[in-house]
């Protein structure tokens, strides 16, 4: 079963999101078992065919980081049900088969998760 690749990105990449273009080409380059990829949050001029789910980050990035995180998970998780979660600091050095990994988010997953840190 592919799953779709989530990909949640704040704004303030001191780089051009430079971290962003590494990851993608890792996952282009090593990953299988992936629908497609789709990023949350600010997307860069220079991105292209991914797919793009714009949403603001919380007011004070720094102090709502995490709640920045999962918020935009959370956007992965209310259009496909079953994600596989990312971010720009993961990049791959070797073959990874995405759909025989253990962690991935499912809808229930996340929201036991939100439960526990209210």
């Amino acid at each position: 079963m592919s799953l779709p690749y989530v990909i949640p990105l704040g704004n303030g990449s001191l780089a051009d999101n430079l971290e962003l273009k590494f990851s993608l080409r890792s996952i282009e380059k090593y990953v299988s078992g992936i629908s497609h990829i789709v990023i949350v949050g600010n997307c860069p001029e220079w991105l292209t065919n991914v797919e793009f789910q714009p949403m603001k980050d919380l007011s004070n990035k720094f102090v709502f980081r995490d709640n920045n995180i999962r918020e935009k998970l959370n956007v992965g998780l209310s259009l496909y049900g079953s994600i596989v979660g990312g971010n720009d600091d993961y990049y791959y050095g070797g073959e990874v088969e995405m759909d025989k990994l253990p962690y991935y988010f499912r809808e229930n997953d996340m929201q036991s998760t939100i439960q526990r840190k209210k």
